[in-house]
């Protein structure tokens, strides 16, 4: 006790300069706004200072998982440009791709939880398009073009009961018909397949290009499910699709020159 009497008798002067330059402080910053005012934006700017300072440092250390993130989109970008090459080149290389031309279109309305289901295009009759078009994306097919005005296009949705798409199977000359026989966006079945021919999960399905609607070639999908059909000879296949049709964002709308033609010699096969 009596070393602590001495300490304030020591120090009683700096004591008491101390408390009346608080309270004088605190009169003055209390008292008047404006030197109040100063005070707070040179607090909140050297808060500011030390936060920007902790963010750099915590965005130092976090910069490998974001390094890792970009590199997986950049693998990611690589695949499609390298798979968008080679349908490029396809279209290039092979004669049977000469008469067809794309025009990009972006989809601003779509379904996919209904029993037929259907895309409205932001283009129309004066882009050049018509009904009875094929439409796909760089994942593949979405559907054909049902109705055109001068600025909008309906797309018939492959998610449709009567699509009836003719297909055939990656390496293996057998083909069949799409059919959407299950209210799955992500799925489509494929008939007319018999069940003596060996299968496996994974093939690809492509367009077999009969109709004039698509080249041959374009990816459907692949099989995800084989099951045999009880009392008949053949498989019933489901195909996943290569596109999402709950994530259509862009389509390109393809254009044939020979499809009147083809057309045509389709109508006269029905009439023998």
């Amino acid at each position: 006790m009596q070393n602590l009497i001495a300490f304030f008798q020591r120090f009683k002067i700096f004591i008491v300069f101390s408390l009346l330059q608080f309270f004088a402080l605190w009169g003055f910053f209390g008292l008047n706004s404006f030197p109040r005012a100063v005070a707070y934006n040179k607090t909140s700017l050297i808060f500011a200072n030390l936060h920007q300072k902790q963010q750099k440092y915590l965005d130092y250390f976090q910069l490998q998982s974001i390094n890792e993130k970009l590199l997986e989109e950049n693998a990611m970008l690589l695949k499609k440009i390298e798979h968008l090459q080679s349908f490029v080149d396809t279209i290039q290389l092979e004669d049977q791709y000469a008469s067809f031309n794309f025009i990009p279109a972006k989809v601003i309305h779509s379904t996919h939880d209904r029993q037929n289901n259907y895309l409205i295009l932001d283009i129309g009759k004066k882009d050049g398009v018509v009904p009875k078009m094929g439409v796909i994306t760089g994942n593949g097919v979405v559907g054909i073009t049902y109705y055109s005005s001068e600025n909008f296009t309906i797309v018939k949705s492959i998610l449709t009961k009567n699509i009836n798409l003719s297909v055939f199977i990656d390496g293996i000359t057998a083909h069949g018909l799409l059919k959407y026989l299950e209210l799955d966006p992500k799925h489509i079945n494929l008939t007319g397949i018999s069940n003596d021919i060996p299968l496996r999960r994974g093939l690809k399905i492509l367009t077999r290009g009969s109709s004039g609607y698509f080249p041959k070639g374009l990816v459907i999908g692949q099989i995800d499910s084989i099951e045999e059909i009880e009392g008949k000879p053949l498989w019933n296949l489901k195909i996943r699709l290569g596109q999402d049709m709950r994530r259509v964002d862009h389509v390109y709308i393809i254009t044939n020159k020979n499809q009147s033609e083809l057309f045509e010699v389709l109508d006269s096969i029905e009439e023998i």
